[in-house]
């Protein structure tokens, strides 16, 4: 687990990537081999600020990787996603 200082200076990287090297990434990270907790965690770090960005290419591109049964309503995805569309 990272400690909370290197999340946080991930987090802010993320939030400066383009649209476009946000949604790359997400794609990328289903090749990499990784657990499927590894794997949710770094989907969710991605998604945020994607959704932040383009709530609609959120929704149409990657709608899957927060409702295939890992989140249940109220839970992070969800919350970014309904605040980036309220924005």
């Amino acid at each position: 687990m990272l400690e909370p200082r290197s999340i946080h200076l991930v987090r802010q990287r993320l939030e400066v990537m383009s649209t476009e090297r946000l949604a790359s990434a997400l794609d990328e990270i289903t090749t990499l081999g990784l657990s499927a907790d590894a794997q949710h965690t770094l989907e969710e770090m991605l998604l945020l600020p994607l959704c932040e960005k383009d709530p609609e290419l959120t929704l149409t591109g990657y709608f899957d990787r927060f409702t295939n049964g890992r989140s249940s309503p109220g839970q992070p995805m969800d919350l970014y996603l309904s605040t980036a569309i309220r924005k």
